[in-house]
């Protein structure tokens, strides 16, 4: 694709150099980390015991696209380059996995969200830059399609399984505050290379109001209102409320802290739950609050609940959820 301004130039030029390097990297964490991860995942005993392989690992050649691209101001101006942009690859890799025995191809995998770049330390010195970290800024979306094996990969559980431990094991490697980083040069402090300093604390605190009742038999024993919590993400760290039980509003007063580097360019994900003892929590929507560093509220900002496009839900999504954030 064209490239139009000075961050898709540098995008550019980060690609060319560095798509061998990050092809190697890719394939170690496939075969050393999500391997064994899902294999355990698989397992009744959490062991791994060769329910899932890699039996071919070739990426193909197709580079990732990007858009949307911005540069971010640092307040350590002139050490470092930031650049965050949408990325999307759509693969062309050839690849093979073996699942309880069975072999099949993996074809259509797509990966798509929102990431960034680092290069850090500019130094005086050929390459000009010490090294360079990648990472997401939340969960990527990612999608597969398993050729040959399309009954056994949707068996109850085997999917999902192989979903949500690739999920977890991309959350502890590159998704923020976790990254991928490279060196560039042997003249560059290491700190700088693989690391950006941490420049405060963003707090959140949370409430709910006007959330549908459940009714049903429960609603006989004035029972008929959800148990309801919240999961609030921002990139790779996750913190939960307390369950408050049979209620349509709620208020915590408890504040939950997120280490912030650069604020600008995240999003606070807010999604709320229904505990049900007897079977899985329902789902009762969420709200995806952009960050910026220079516009944070003082005061309390309610959003409406909205449907996520990856979660079922039982009934309508219903009700508000009130955010307020401080910065420290």
């Amino acid at each position: 694709m064209g490239n139009t301004g000075s961050g898709e130039e540098v995008l550019e030029e980060v690609v060319m150099q560095l798509g061998p390097d990050m092809v190697q990297m890719i394939k170690e964490v496939l075969h050393k980390d999500v391997e064994p991860a899902i294999d355990a995942d698989m397992s009744d005993d959490g062991r791994k015991n060769g329910k899932f392989q890699f039996t071919k690992l070739d990426l193909g050649s197709q580079k990732p696209r990007w858009s949307n691209v911005r540069v971010q101001k640092s307040k350590d101006q002139g050490r470092r380059i930031v650049i965050d942009f949408d990325f999307e690859y759509l693969g062309d890799c050839d690849m093979e996995v073996r699942i309880l025995g069975c072999t099949s191809g993996v074809s259509t995998v797509t990966i798509m969200g929102r990431a960034r770049v680092i290069l850090s330390p500019i130094i005086k010195r050929m390459p000009l830059v010490g090294g360079m970290q990648f990472q997401f800024l939340h969960l990527p979306v990612i999608g597969y399609q398993f050729d040959g094996l399309a009954d056994l990969a949707d068996l109850p559980g085997v999917k999902s399984r192989i979903r949500k431990s690739l999920e977890k094991k991309l959350s502890k490697k590159i998704v923020y505050p976790h990254r991928a980083s490279l060196s560039l040069s042997d003249h560059s402090d290491a700190q700088l290379v693989h690391t950006l300093p941490v420049a405060g604390v963003l707090g959140v605190r949370l409430g709910v109001e006007d959330l549908p009742s459940k009714g049903g038999v429960r609603k006989l024993f004035k029972q008929g209102d959800p148990d309801v919590y919240c999961k609030v993400r921002l990139g790779g760290i996750e913190k939960v409320t307390k369950v408050v039980k049979n209620c349509t509003s709620a208020d915590w007063e408890e504040w939950f802290e997120f280490p912030i580097e650069i604020l600008t360019g995240h999003c606070l994900e807010v999604q709320l739950w229904d505990e049900d003892s007897l079977s899985r929590d329902d789902f009762l929507g969420q709200v995806v609050v952009k960050l910026d560093e220079e516009n944070v509220p003082d005061d309390c900002v309610t959003y409406n609940l909205e449907h996520h496009p990856l979660k079922k839900t039982k009934h309508d999504i219903q009700g508000k959820v009130n955010v307020h954030l401080r910065e420290a």
